[in-house]
């Protein structure tokens, strides 16, 4: 980017560029929605015109971020959400919800007694949570990025927190990135992540507390509600074995009527897998601590999932 003025002597060109008095290099292709400044953008409007999803920017501005006017304590904080994270700011503690490949909770600074805590990310480049709006007193807690003006907070697609600087170098993060390359299963049984243990090799079973390519699938939509699901750590589908029979398991390389699965929305906001080839609900067998079978004929806690990802 060029930050320094110059006196252009010819026209406004898109497309190609001048050498010699010659205007040469031309675009072979198609060029829309164009916009021109006279003036550089800061990363934060840069990032709001992209129509980037999932990011949040905040500038160092001294802008504070409290919660609500008159609310001490007794309304909903306020919150912004990316794809995977939801950050939360409660009179001076600031908290990220993992939503993709985890479902922990980090947070920074401390709940204070007094209605009026504020953060905001100083024009000095310091993420600070502050007591006041004024912001006197001690503050509550701070990012320690002093010495970087013009810096920006970007709550991330992938959940994590962070503060870059001017030259786009990482100053700090709250280290919850948890994003997730597919679909993961979080059996409501036990609250772990459904893998496909020993790379597929094993029947799947709800055993990891984080989600990685053991526990990722591909969901491929077959239409009328029915899905299956391709394990990331085979590439292959996952089938409920000798007609539901056997354990679920990631061994297929064709979907039939034995890797159809239908989905079931729950009233909770949970869902439920009923195999296609003996129309039972999987269960997460002895509270998760046997492998996932397609065996039951009501659903209960045991066959209730939460899906995370795409």
């Amino acid at each position: 980017m060029h930050s320094t003025k110059w006196s252009a002597t010819g026209g406004f060109h898109i497309g190609n560029y001048r050498a010699n008095d010659t205007y040469t290099g031309h675009f072979n292709g198609q060029i829309s929605s164009v916009q021109t400044w006279n003036q550089a953008l800061t990363p934060t409007e840069a990032t709001a015109l992209s129509g980037t999803p999932g990011y949040l920017t905040f500038p160092s501005d001294n802008t504070n971020y409290p919660v609500q006017a008159g609310c001490a304590g007794t309304c909903t904080p306020p919150a912004w959400t990316s794809r995977c994270a939801k950050m939360t700011f409660d009179n001076g503690l600031l908290s990220i919800k993992q939503t993709c490949a985890a479902n922990g909770t980090t947070t920074f600074g401390a709940r204070q007694a007094a209605p009026g805590a504020v953060f905001t990310l100083q024009t000095d480049g310091n993420l600070v949570i502050y007591p006041t709006a004024a912001h006197t007193g001690t503050p509550i807690w701070a990012s320690a990025t002093n010495g970087h003006p013009g810096d920006v907070l970007f709550l991330r697609d992938d959940g994590n927190l962070v503060i870059y600087g001017t030259d786009g170098a990482l100053l700090w993060q709250s280290n919850t990135n948890n994003y997730l390359d597919g679909t993961a299963l979080h059996a409501r049984a036990n609250n772990q992540y459904v893998s496909a243990d020993n790379a597929g090799a094993s029947p799947l079973i709800a055993n990891r507390a984080t989600a990685g390519v053991w526990e990722t699938f591909d969901k491929i939509d077959l239409g009328g509600g029915n899905i299956a699901l391709r394990s990331h750590a085979n590439g292959l589908f996952v089938t409920a074995d000798n007609a539901g029979a056997s354990p679920l398991i990631a061994n297929r390389t064709t979907v039939g009527q034995w890797e159809t699965f239908h989905v079931v929305s729950n009233a909770d906001g949970s869902i439920s897998l009923q195999a296609a080839i003996n129309g039972k609900s999987i269960t997460a067998e002895n509270t998760g601590t046997s492998p996932l079978i397609a065996n039951r004929d009501t659903i209960g806690a045991w066959e209730k999932f939460d899906l995370f990802g795409g």
